[in-house]
């Protein structure tokens, strides 16, 4: 998901904004994790570079945890196309560190909160390799039994219909590095590594019923800004997850390290559906069935991942292609006019029905690096696709802007995870993450009939619940 590059100062260290707090330095240097995380190796690595940033932080006294500017002036740095509108949905303190952003048929936000990234609780890093990946003292049991971490699901809910949540409860807290959610067949899956669990709520009180169940147990854990993510449910009734490309799964004799899986709700197979492709973030299906992945390849917007396909991959680095009967070994989406920086992550493919028709089958994405959300067009080549630059659907000046899901809401805005922190590098074991911040925006096109300025201008939204329908009442609704 974030960045990797050779070890600079941490980033806080060169914020704009630096209130100045020896105090707080001094609890940075409590919570850094250097010394549990590394062997006696790589710290020793690491080591001149650690205390080289505890002296400038101590001499500029910045504050590790605070900066970036408030919701409502974030907004007023942002551009958004013509005839587009970006409206600031949630923000803290009701959510913070978005990660992924679900709905439900009551068109109810759900939202992770990854407040547990990048250690994971409870367990005590044994060694360190050349590429940072870790390897833990244990393999952590599923919750309950398992160790407590922050993360949580929360549900944000529209009460009064003017488009903007206004009730916020949590549906399950104590998760340790929740990286993907899918709702449905009466509760919400969770892929919190190495398990996929899920949680039954099959009365809809928004408690779970009990502990959860645990579905696939094997999903790696060597490396938090890789671990399994993206649980998107497939037009065939599978649900699909990516794996990154920095940790090693073992499932039911499987074993792979980065690509598409799958797992089927009802007859609980699961599938190796296409390996490689690097460190994925965001997958989407076109009104085909196609899989558009993301990536963090530079000058590449993703691939077309195909079900027994592989796809580049550092071999050094991410290990052999494990199926012997897979095909292929294709590179990304052809891609002209590439801007930004090299992670393009959360996209999905727009089906909204909201916007202008030149926008319906586009690919709208994250620009991690860039601080932007960008649309592209996707074309048929051959029995695959071509793309190149579409336009800017979103920019800003505010560095601190980290777009990491997009998703489509029920009246057709594009609903962005902000992860709203001035660092994107994963590589410094140093944890200065800001967790006391993160944001919900949606890009709408101001002439929906769906729109919340339609909203404001006529009667609020009419409650629904798309459950009480029935197949018939489905079909008709969205035919």
């Amino acid at each position: 998901m974030f960045q990797r590059h050779h070890l600079t100062l941490p980033p806080f260290c060169r914020a704009k904004r630096c209130p100045g707090s020896v105090s707080i330095c001094t609890g940075w240097v409590g919570r850094c994790r250097a010394a549990r995380r590394y062997s006696s190796t790589a710290a020793t690595k690491l080591g001149h570079h650690l205390l080289l940033s505890l002296a400038v932080c101590l001499r500029c006294g910045c504050a590790a945890f605070a900066g970036g500017l408030p919701p409502q002036e974030a907004l007023k740095h942002m551009k958004v196309a013509d005839g587009f509108e970006a409206k600031l949905v949630a923000s803290e303190p009701h959510i913070r560190q978005p990660l992924s952003i679900s709905f439900d048929e009551r068109g109810r936000m759900w939202v992770i909160q990854y407040l547990q990234y990048p250690v994971p609780a409870g367990l005590k890093a044994v060694s360190v390799d050349q590429y940072l990946r870790t390897k833990y003292d244990r393999v952590p049991e599923p919750p309950p039994r398992g160790p407590k971490g922050e993360d949580r699901i929360t549900i944000c809910e529209d009460t009064d219909g003017d488009g903007v949540p206004d009730k916020f409860k949590d549906f399950v807290t104590g998760l340790n590095l929740a990286s993907g959610m899918a709702i449905g067949y009466g509760g919400v899956f969770i892929v919190q590594p190495p398990y996929l669990l899920f949680y039954p709520d099959r009365n809809h009180d928004d408690v779970p019923d009990g502990d959860p169940e645990v579905l696939l147990s094997g999903f790696g854990l060597e490396d938090a800004h890789a671990v399994a993510n993206s649980l998107t449910w497939g037009p065939d009734g599978w649900l699909y997850g990516a794996e990154g490309s920095t940790v090693t799964a073992h499932i039911r004799g499987t074993e792979f390290q980065q690509g598409i899986w799958r797992y089927h709700p009802i007859t609980h197979e699961f599938e190796l559906f296409a390996e490689g492709g690097g460190n994925t973030w965001g997958l989407d299906f076109d009104e085909h069935g196609n899989v558009i992945a993301g990536t963090n390849f530079g000058e590449q917007i993703g691939l077309h991942q195909v079900q027994g396909g592989y796809y580049i991959k550092g071999f050094s680095k991410h290990g052999p292609l494990h199926n012997p009967y897979t095909f292929g070994y294709f590179d990304h989406i052809p891609y002209t006019g590439f801007k930004g920086g090299h992670v393009t992550c959360g996209g999905i493919l727009y089906q909204g029905g909201a916007f202008p028709e030149q926008f319906n089958g586009t690919y709208l994405a994250g620009n991690l690096l860039a601080n932007a959300i960008y649309w592209h067009v996707l074309e048929r080549n051959g029995s695959s696709f071509k793309g190149h630059f579409g336009g800017e659907l979103l920019t800003t000046d505010d560095i601190w802007f980290r777009p990491v899901d997009c998703t489509i809401g029920p009246d057709g805005a594009v609903y962005i995870a902000d992860w709203y922190d001035k660092r994107a590098t994963h590589v410094d074991s140093i944890d200065t993450w800001d967790r006391s911040n993160g944001r919900i925006y949606k890009i709408e096109w101001k002439g929906s009939a769906r729109s919340s300025r339609a909203l404001a201008d006529g009667s609020p939204a009419s409650p629904f619940d798309l459950s009480k329908l029935s197949s018939e009442g489905l079909i008709k609704l969205l035919a």
